[in-house]
């Protein structure tokens, strides 16, 4: 019964990111997508804090909190991760701009698979 559970949740999940970002893709334009990668200052930022920072401050906080191998590993690795599947969503109920949403997310995913994909 666990099982079924399980398999559950994956497909509920998988469901929820697909919907949610074929939601934000069908109501953005292209030019409001791509507004947010012409501005360099935005773009310096997310990176910086995305790729540098956030992993920084993962491993800084392994170094001051003891925690076991298994859960500081997972902690560096939730600092290398700089964007949430359900990103949109918060976005929206936050009345951002979601075309910088989207650039964030273009920006992010692209730079994330060259940069910790292409080392495997």
């Amino acid at each position: 019964m666990n099982e079924i559970w399980m398999e559950l949740i994956k497909v509920t999940l998988i469901t929820f990111v697909v919907g949610d970002l074929l939601v934000m893709g069908l109501e953005l334009n292209p030019k409001a997508a791509f507004r947010g990668l012409k501005d360099f200052r935005f773009v310096t930022y997310s990176v910086l804090w995305s790729f540098v920072l956030g992993p920084l401050i993962a491993w800084l906080v392994t170094l001051v909190i003891p925690l076991e191998k298994p859960y500081a590993i997972g902690l560096i690795l939730m600092g290398m991760t700089p964007c949430a599947p359900f990103l949109p969503k918060l976005i929206d109920k936050a009345k951002g701009d979601m075309g910088y949403t989207a650039a964030f997310m273009l920006l992010i995913s692209l730079s994330s698979t060259s940069l910790y994909m292409a080392r495997v």
